[in-house]
This record gives structure tokens, sequence and C-alpha cells, in this order.
């Protein structure tokens, strides 16, 4: 048996050897990008680059409220809202949306050198921030101690 199976695999490995291919060499991914991908950034282009949306654009933004990102943003969600609504997935679009919210709402960003966290370990010889209130304090505070 181990004979046979040994013959096979030289077998294989002469027909890999003939065609040029490494046996069981796995196929290289395309270096191309998503087509669904490409046309969407088309589409987006060619919808930004339009000069009737450019105009109303500038039109939207010289209106004093309305004009802000935070209103736009604001317009945006509830016409999404009332689409959801409609589709009867209102809850679950205020659910995503929560969701979405809480993840956009937590700094990502590093911190500049210079600059402290809010947790004195972290800080150069654990320095706190001015105002930290501390467990040593806590406990002068409930002894009457003067520190």
């Amino acid at each position: 048996m181990e004979q046979r199976l040994a013959e096979y695999r030289a077998q294989k490995q002469a027909a890999f050897q003939k065609i040029g291919k490494k046996p069981f060499a796995r196929t290289q991914k395309t270096k191309r990008s998503n087509a669904v991908a490409l046309v969407f950034k088309s589409w987006i282009n060619a919808f930004a680059n339009n000069p009737t949306f450019v105009s109303f654009g500038k039109k939207l933004a010289s209106i004093p409220i309305l004009g802000t990102p935070l209103a736009l943003k604001v317009i945006l969600w509830l016409l999404l809202f009332g689409l959801f609504v409609e589709l009867e997935f209102g809850m679950v679009f205020v659910v995503l949306s929560a969701f979405g919210f809480i993840y956009l709402s937590t700094s990502t960003r590093r911190r500049k050198s210079k600059e402290m966290s809010a947790y004195s370990v972290f800080n150069e010889g654990c320095e706190r921030l001015d105002g930290t209130f501390t467990a040593e304090q806590f406990e002068n505070e409930l002894r009457h101690r003067i520190s």
C-alpha cells in the first residue's frame, strides 16, 4: 500500500512539473479593485462633480442654521429613519444608529507627545492631573485630617 501511494505521489509530482506549476500551489489573488466598489466610486464622483449639485451645496451652505454639518446630518438621519419606519425596521435603525453613535463618539486618536493621560499610571513618573480625587485624599477627608 505504501509503495502504491509513493508511486501515485511521484506521478502527481511529475504531472505538476510537466505543466510548470508547483504542487498544491495557491492561486494568487488579483490586485484589481472590487468591481462594485469601482462602480460606486464612479457614481459618487459623477454626482459630486455635477455642477447642479455643487451649486445646490453652495446655496445650502449659505443658509445660517441648515448649512451646518450637524443640521444636515440630523436631517439625513430623520429621512433615513422615516424610510426605515416605512420598511418596518425603524427600531433596528435606531439601535444600529445608537451603536454607530457610540463607536464614533469614543476617541481613538493617539495622545500627543506631551499630553497627559487621565490615568496617572500612563504618565511620566505617575504624575496625576490637577483635581484628581485620590484614595489618600478620600481617606484624609474621612478621618478629618488636614493634608
